[in-house]
């Protein structure tokens, strides 16, 4: 006897949703419908002109006007979930990626939330915004953490010039975290590289925060694309299942990222040189 065949699974999710959109349409067609009978029999120039077609003696005001008062709050209240839902989700990053970042920094008041996490490629970019903020004081008694691509030798997919901008930024995180003045603001700087061809790079703030962009490629020369990436902000209140996913894949890579390994060097002559019993400790290249 042959196997009876299931047809697909009902997504009740989807199902649901559809009811809603469905549910919300007709409150707002009802909500103008009562109004517009609001309108008719409160406005007098309005009743003057439908009168003189239809009997308006069946609308009773009294048990209109609580009606309509009804439907308009809530549709403030569905309104109001709505813009929460667009604050809350998952939204590509307008401006610059350094604004962006900073204005969620600067919301952030208890002490075990002040941790920024920086997974860059080179760092060209994702140093010079927290080193600005050390500097203006914004970041008092943080925790920054640093990564960037270093591999041991070089790529033949990444641009030349990564190896030695990675070094030299890994290197002037290095000499400024010593700074006594940083130390004695409570801040605390520590730089880690990885070896593996990344395939994300952004920012995590200690509260959840996420900031994200993919690592392209240039299909013409098989390299990673140096073109500037277009972030995605992922809030730490959104727990829908693209969040969690999305979230779940950056800290994977930012996990990678930070663990113990050892620093190459870049000599004056471009090779790369590893040397001697350098590895990080705790992540400091101190």
């Amino acid at each position: 006897m042959a196997a009876r065949r299931k047809g697909p699974r009902r997504d009740w999710s989807s199902v649901l949703a559809d009811l809603k959109v469905v549910w919300t349409d007709w409150q707002m067609g009802l909500a103008a419908t009562f109004l517009l009978l609001y309108m008719i029999v409160h406005l007098p120039f309005i009743k003057s002109l439908v009168e003189h077609r239809f009997d308006l003696g069946w609308l009773d005001l009294n048990l209109l006007l609580p009606v309509v008062l009804l439907l308009i709050l809530w549709q403030t209240v569905e309104i109001s979930r709505r813009i929460d839902a667009v604050e809350t989700g998952i939204r590509d990053v307008s401006g610059t990626i350094e604004a962006a970042v900073l204005a969620r920094v600067e919301t952030i008041t208890k002490p075990k939330q002040q941790r920024l996490d920086v997974l860059g490629m080179n760092l060209r970019y994702g140093w010079h915004g927290p080193r600005r903020w050390v500097d203006d004081g914004l970041m008092d008694g943080w925790s920054i953490h640093l990564s960037a691509f270093l591999p041991v030798t070089p790529q033949p997919w990444t641009p030349k010039s990564w190896p030695a901008e990675a070094d030299r930024n890994l290197r002037e995180i290095r000499a400024y975290a010593k700074r006594k003045t940083v130390r004695d603001r409570g801040v605390t700087i520590l730089a880690h590289s990885y070896v593996h061809t990344p395939a994300v790079h952004g920012y995590r703030l200690g509260n959840g925060d996420i900031f994200m962009a993919y690592v392209s490629w240039d299909p013409s020369k098989f390299k990673l694309s140096g073109v500037a990436p277009r972030y995605q902000f992922v809030p730490r209140g959104d727990k829908s299942p693209n969040a969690v996913a999305m979230r779940k894949f950056f800290v994977s890579w930012l996990n990678a990222s930070q663990r113990l390994e050892t620093v190459p060097s870049i000599d004056r002559t471009g090779t790369t040189q590893v040397p001697d019993g350098a590895v990080h400790a705790n992540g400091d290249l101190g």
